[in-house]
């Protein structure tokens, strides 16, 4: 898997500026992790002002992410904590 990383970046970014709507992004999100072996991807857009709300666009089971929005858990997931205080997107 490590080693055909970089092919499946190379495809995924192929892919991601080939799509037009959020379907093409789910699919080129769900093809990217499943060829890294992955069963489930989430892709979390937080809102610019505060009454915003967050855009989920993942294949997680629509149960779990309504809770997920509706509970507000991206104030406390840690993923998400880490990529607001630190790191670059690529």
């Amino acid at each position: 898997m490590t080693r055909d990383m970089p092919l499946v970046f190379e495809t995924f970014l192929e892919r991601l500026s080939q799509s037009v709507d959020e379907a093409d992004f789910r699919d080129a999100m769900a093809e990217a992790a499943g060829r890294l072996d992955l069963i489930f991807f989430a892709y979390l857009s937080l809102p610019a002002r505060p009454s915003g709300k967050p855009r989920l666009i993942s294949n997680y089971p629509p149960r779990w992410t309504r809770q997920y929005l509706e509970n507000q858990y991206e104030k406390l997931d840690p993923v998400v904590l880490r990529a607001r205080n630190g790191g670059c997107p690529f």
